[in-house]
């Protein structure tokens, strides 16, 4: 469980759809288009310039 641990801590200090993208492997070990389209949604709207 540490190391479980371990990765939710450093997921923190990435970005929003890096942190998205890890907690979704980390729940289904594979993605399917639909989760691909989600995280190319949240890339997109944390690029999106301000």
């Amino acid at each position: 469980m540490a190391l479980m641990q371990e990765l939710l801590a450093w997921t923190k200090g990435l970005q929003a759809w890096q942190s998205d993208a890890v907690a979704r492997l980390l729940a289904k070990k594979e993605l399917v288009p639909a989760d691909q389209d989600d995280l190319y949604e949240l890339l997109k709207v944390s690029t999106w310039p301000t």
